[in-house]
């Protein structure tokens, strides 16, 4: 801001404003873009031979979410295994 002249210090400021706000909402978004790329491939690495059905395997890849919601219907065997698998996925970024 010190370089903006004074008579233009409210046009620098609102555009540093908006510069900031703009890096924070792609930030967000590249990083959010990241995580549910490596979330799909870390949980199918995770799981790879299991004994999880398909389709519970398919259903828990859409999201955490929908992982946690099957997980608490699956018995205790493979609801830490879904459990610790989503964990893992989540915790990496590749």
């Amino acid at each position: 801001m010190t370089a903006v002249p004074v008579s233009e210090e409210g046009m620098g400021s609102a555009v540093n404003d908006t510069i900031r706000e703009l890096s924070g909402t792609l930030g967000v978004g590249i990083m959010g873009s990241l995580q549910a790329g490596t979330y799909t491939t870390g949980l199918t690495d995770a799981l790879r031979g299991s004994y999880l059905p398909q389709d519970i395997l398919g259903a828990s890849k859409e999201s955490v979410m929908a992982a946690e919601s099957i997980s608490g219907s699956l018995p205790g065997t493979l609801r830490r295994l879904l459990d610790d698998s989503v964990a893992s996925a989540t915790m990496t970024l590749t």
